[in-house]
């Protein structure tokens, strides 16, 4: 089980996703999240699964990649506080791309069911990943 403690709780409290989430709210959800530690080159998850998961990186590096014809390309590395696999408990959908480790590498993972037990919690959530997704999409817009 994770030990929940001021200093995680202020750490999480900074994370976009969690913005605007109560202080009890947070403690919920940090009783069911799990901690997830791999070693270089072992991944979070892979493209094309299906996904009832988001998770919060916390230390060590990892690279979001994508499938192309020519081998995985890196679409984005990952730091402490950032946030990836929200696309898929907002949408249902298989995983778009595979999170890899590159050293050493910790995350908490949330499930959505145990987000969506508070309805609070669960509305202020899904707006905030929704506009860390917008914010995503102008970034790769203003790239092409």
């Amino acid at each position: 089980m994770l030990k929940i403690d001021e200093t995680l709780l202020r750490v999480l409290g900074a994370v976009p996703v969690f913005s605007g989430v109560g202080r009890l709210e947070l403690i919920a959800l940090l009783a069911h999240a799990t901690r997830v530690q791999k070693t270089a080159d072992q991944l979070f998850f892979d493209e094309d699964e299906e996904g009832q998961t988001f998770f919060v990186f916390i230390t060590g590096s990892a690279v979001i990649e994508r499938r192309t014809s020519s081998g995985w390309q890196p679409l984005s590395d990952l730091r402490p506080g950032e946030t990836f696999g929200e696309m898929a408990i907002v949408d249902g959908g298989k995983r778009s791309a595979r999170v890899r480790a590159t050293s050493d590498a910790i995350a908490l993972m949330f499930q959505k069911n145990d987000i969506d037990l508070s309805i609070e919690a669960a509305i202020t959530i899904y707006r905030n990943i929704a506009r860390i997704l917008s914010k995503r999409l102008r970034h790769y817009n203003e790239k092409l």
